[in-house]
């Protein structure tokens, strides 16, 4: 018995000389260095309004060093920092894009997202493994990328709202 306390008494000094501390000099500096004061600022800061139609253009590599480009739609809806939306490929079927995409052609994919600061993170609903993608809010355009294989690149500018 005495052994394992042994044993116990060393796991636990090996784990507590593994810990890092910080002086409250190093702990200041780091906790107000400008990538944590801007990640600060993203916490606090209200989600962007996403809302409305989009439309713009993916690229993805190509066959020989090309590249292929072509439209890109899409429509959302938010509230607070969660939404829903649809999001469509055009002309997407032969191209190196997520499959649901390419299986739902011009009908598009639901999408759920979420929106922290001005960066969307949005899945397909039926499961975030068939997509996901990223967009940061960069002027007035949504630019980001979809999770996959090769690297699809979005760029969507919002429309400007039809008056009733």
């Amino acid at each position: 018995m005495t052994n394992v306390r042994w044993w116990i008494l060393l796991l636990a000094s090996v784990l507590l000389s593994l810990s890092g501390c910080a002086s409250k000099d190093e702990w200041w500096s780091w906790t107000w260095h400008p990538v944590q004061l801007s990640s600060w600022d993203r916490l606090l800061a209200a989600p962007a309004d996403l809302s409305g139609r989009w439309r713009g253009e993916w690229r993805v590599p190509g066959l020989l060093g090309s590249t292929r480009t072509s439209a890109v739609e899409a429509t959302f809806e938010q509230r607070g920092g969660v939404g829903v939306g649809r999001f469509v490929l055009v002309d997407a079927l032969a191209a190196d894009v997520p499959w649901i995409l390419r299986q739902q052609g011009s009908r598009g994919v639901r999408l759920a997202y979420d929106v922290d600061g001005g960066t969307m993170t949005a899945r397909y609903v039926a499961g975030a493994r068939l997509l996901t993608m990223w967009l940061s809010l960069v002027d007035d355009r949504l630019v980001g990328t979809i999770d996959s294989d090769a690297p699809v690149m979005i760029v969507l500018s919002r429309e400007p709202a039809t008056p009733r």
